[in-house]
């Protein structure tokens, strides 16, 4: 059973090369002191367009987020706090789907 303060992201990554991309970065995240431990979870689908990630806190997951999925979609989040991890283009839209 997960801990209450765990948190689960899915980041999109384009294949299973993307997933060496994502892991660096976390990586330099974890070694700079910014995030915690993280562990790699399940794709999302057979295609690997995306995966999930699990951190021990929400704030380690966010800061993920906005270091990691900005970086690989190149586009900025939305500053709606409604549409806050909105992403454009073929990766918002497996976003939108795992939301439904």
């Amino acid at each position: 059973m997960p801990n209450s303060g765990e948190c689960v992201i899915t980041f999109p990554v384009g294949g299973i090369f993307g997933v060496a991309r994502l892991a660096t970065k976390l990586n330099e995240l974890l070694k700079r002191g910014q995030i915690g431990p993280w562990h790699v979870g399940h794709w999302i689908d057979f295609k690997h367009t995306a995966i999930r990630i699990k951190f021990l806190t929400v704030t380690d997951g966010d800061i993920a987020q906005r270091a990691c999925v900005d970086a690989y979609c190149g586009t900025p989040a939305s500053t709606n706090s409604d549409d806050r991890w909105r992403i454009r283009g073929p990766v918002g839209q497996i976003r939108r789907k795992l939301r439904m």
